[in-house]
């Protein structure tokens, strides 16, 4: 079966992706002849979610002996840090593995939400990125007066990131106080729009970077995306990089433990 890349994450998912709600209330014998034709047509990429029936249930007994054939996805519908915690932690109980490929937070339907779930959690920060295709759809001011309306309980945790360099500018001259512009080359980085804007946050594709050198900006936090390789991430720390961007986050954090705690 053809596969593509799956967004950020570096997964080459198949084109049909076993959405596991199909299993909401089968029974194991059902659900096993469901399995071994997603075996058989080749799909590497299972998404379920604690509120699909009993569907945790009946994929825990394939998971245990096929995990390493799936890319797992999962999802909460929990909204506290403590009880979102928990029902992951009943999810990989009942699907029987020690890890998830991907966590996602399940049916955060309008920013408003993200707003209230910020205000919840006070030590959170979201970088919140104005899209290219929103841009086109409503205006750069129409789409800034709907964010910071949808965001207004919680716009001191949200940092406003884009590609559009005038939307950002726009931005800043609105009162917008934290700031990240996105580039995919690194010598973007001087262009004057930028030093307009004055972003706290620069944004660079790891692809686009020179292969040596010291990469810090005077009084600008340096974010690198699509890192997938944790060698690379303590490559660019050493660079000067503050942050990483990257969806491998359980394999770049049992790497990165390793290393903090070897001598």
């Amino acid at each position: 079966m053809k596969t593509r890349r799956f967004g950020r994450t570096g997964h080459m998912s198949t084109v049909a992706i076993f959405g596991a709600a199909a299993f909401w209330e089968v029974t194991q014998a059902e659900a096993d002849a469901s399995m071994e034709r997603v075996i058989a047509a080749g799909v590497n990429h299972i998404d379920v979610a604690p509120s699909y029936g009993v569907a945790e249930a009946r994929l825990g007994p394939w998971m245990a002996k096929e995990r390493k054939r799936f890319f797992l996805g999962c999802k909460t519908m929990e909204r506290t840090k403590a009880g979102a915690a928990a029902e992951l932690r009943r999810s990989l109980e009942r699907l029987r593995v020690d890890s998830f490929d991907l966590c996602q937070i399940h049916a955060v339907t309008r920013l408003a939400e993200l707003g209230h779930l910020l205000v919840r959690q006070p030590e959170v920060t979201a970088f919140v990125e104005l899209k290219r295709s929103s841009i086109e759809r409503f205006g750069i001011d129409t789409l800034l007066t709907l964010v910071r309306r949808s965001l207004k309980p919680a716009l001191a945790q949200c940092i406003l990131i884009s590609y559009s360099l005038e939307a950002l500018l726009a931005a800043r001259r609105q009162g917008w106080s934290r700031i990240g512009a996105v580039i995919d080359q690194w010598d973007e980085h001087g262009q004057e729009l930028i030093a307009k804007i004055s972003p706290q946050f620069l944004f660079c594709d790891v692809d686009g970077l020179p292969r040596e050198g010291q990469l810090q900006i005077d009084g600008t936090k340096l974010v690198i995306f699509e890192v997938a390789d944790p060698r690379v991430a303590l490559a660019l720390a050493a660079r000067g990089v503050d942050f990483i961007e990257t969806f491998a986050v359980g394999e770049m954090l049992q790497e990165l433990s390793r290393h903090a705690a070897s001598p």
